[in-house]
């Protein structure tokens, strides 16, 4: 459908009654806005406040009913009337706090309020009781528990275990020993470690074939001045404040006191008559002396370190300095090789090996052998 359409339609009318149906809509418009305006009074009625401006007693008071008007009424005009009357009465205090806090109040006599708050006297303020805290009561000391009857100390902190390593005994060495001037033996010194080394050299084919076991392995003793009492086959253990030793043979004298024999082969090798530093080793030398020390001291007499070569019998005399390092040491030693031992104590060998370097310290630069200075030469030609 188009305007020209609905246009011809209204052509078909006459303007009489269009004129009608015109009043009849515009008396249901002004019908619809009074409905409207009755529905917003009886709403604002409903707030509250107005009722109590209705219940207020009537006369000259400060507050008197308002008259109906025709014209719109002020939604706050009972409002505005019920808080004037209730700000001259001091004694409806309860009821000025509601009012004002209710929403629909805009004005207030802020002057009037003031004075009255600073006139009446502020009200008392009780403590609140039920938010006070109780008083703790004191608890009650525990009952003590009863002590064990048996306390268990605490275990201690482990200690690396020290071994307790008995003092040595005395021990002596002897100075002199029998000697006899054979054919063929020539003789030496030397001094090495702190020791007196007296040398005595022997051809070795002749010697060997000794049957006698003394005169066998100490050559320049007189005939039946020496006894043998035990050899390396026997496996005597002499022990004595930590050490304990096992020398090749030990043989007693008629004048008095014992030889330590210690044999070392060292593959066949002859000594140099003239170089006995360098025929000598360090370690040898001190093994001899520990073993006759551990012998003197487990059996109560003096004893003579020898050491025997395969052409060669060297009588030992120790010095004070070096005997007072291998009595100092024996309990550092024995704690040294403790974890490491199958048993308890250090070995006259062992002991030695770990004497070396501190005795050649004590003892000084050593005596340069011939060994020493061809060794020397070659490595100067090796490396120049």
């Amino acid at each position: 459908m188009n305007v020209n359409a609905i246009l011809a339609g209204l052509q078909q009318f006459s303007p009489d009654r269009i004129m009608t149906a015109a009043g009849f809509l515009l008396v249901l418009l002004v019908a619809l806005a009074m409905w409207l305006a009755a529905r917003r009074r009886q709403a604002r009625r409903n707030i509250g406040l107005s009722k109590i401006a209705a219940g207020l007693p009537e006369g000259d008071g400060p507050v008197t009913r308002a008259a109906p008007k025709l014209s719109r009424p002020d939604p706050l005009e009972a409002d505005r009337l019920a808080l004037e009357m209730l700000e001259s009465d001091e004694n409806d205090a309860e009821d000025i706090e509601e009012i004002r806090h209710t929403s629909y109040t805009e004005r207030v006599n802020v002057p009037n309020a003031a004075a009255r708050r600073e006139a009446a006297p502020e009200p008392r303020r009780e403590p609140d009781v039920a938010v006070l805290a109780p008083e703790p009561k004191p608890e009650p000391d525990p009952a003590p528990r009863p002590e064990p009857a048996f306390r268990r100390e605490p275990e201690p902190a482990p200690v690396p275990a020290v071994p307790v390593v008995p003092p040595m005994p005395e021990w002596e060495f002897l100075k002199t020993l029998p000697f006899i001037v054979r054919q063929g033996l020539s003789t030496g010194h030397a001094d090495m470690l702190g020791i007196g080394v007296e040398a005595v050299f022997f051809p070795a084919e002749a010697v060997n074939r000794l049957d006698d076991p003394v005169l066998r392995l100490v050559p320049f003793l007189p005939a039946d001045e020496g006894e043998l009492l035990c050899r390396e086959s026997d496996r005597r253990t002499f022990q004595a404040g930590g050490l304990y030793a096992q020398p090749d043979a030990v043989i007693a004298l008629r004048a008095g006191g014992v030889l330590a024999v210690e044999y070392k082969s060292r593959g066949g090798r002859m000594d140099d008559p003239h170089d006995i530093p360098g025929s000598l080793r360090p370690k040898d030398l001190l093994q001899t002396v520990i073993g006759a020390m551990v012998l003197s001291a487990s059996e109560g007499v003096a004893c003579a370190p020898v050491l025997r070569t395969n052409n060669a019998v060297y009588f030992l005399r120790p010095g004070k300095t070096l005997a007072t390092l291998l009595a100092e040491r024996i309990g550092a030693a024995v704690s040294f090789v403790k974890p490491y031992a199958e048993r308890s104590g250090i070995s006259a060998s062992d002991y030695a090996e770990l004497c070396v370097v501190p005795a050649q310290m004590l003892s000084g630069r050593p005596v340069r052998s011939e060994g020493d200075l061809r060794g020397e030469a070659a490595h100067a030609r090796m490396l120049r």
